[in-house]
């Protein structure tokens, strides 16, 4: 499994849904844990799907982080429902866009 690049056009898009019955099934456990790999392997904090060609909603965190935040480590359907008006700034890169850091200000 490779990460996948800009310009990649599935990088853009919005991802497909998955459906619960197949989360519960466990359709997705060897995507989840390639995931978990490649994002590891490649030293990042996090991984969608489509950074690896897969067009489903699905990311991963890592598992260190995830614990000290208290939040799952894996995501299926995600969406943002509430955030913060206080914002941090934190300098952040992409393993899809390699070599490239730059500073985001994101919700506490």
């Amino acid at each position: 499994m490779e990460i996948t690049k800009i310009p990649n056009k599935i990088l853009a898009k919005k991802m497909a849904g998955v459906a619960v019955k197949d989360i519960k099934s466990g359709s997705y456990k060897e995507l989840v844990l390639n995931m978990k790999k490649v994002m590891k392997d490649n030293e990042g904090v996090g991984l969608a799907a489509n950074q690896v060609d897969h067009d489903l909603g699905i990311f991963v965190i890592d598992e260190k982080l995830a614990k000290e935040a208290g939040v799952p480590d894996v995501f299926f359907n995600p969406e943002i429902t509430e955030y913060s008006k206080d914002t941090d700034e934190l300098e952040e890169g992409c393993l899809s866009i390699p070599e490239f850091y730059t500073p985001i200000k994101r919700a506490k």
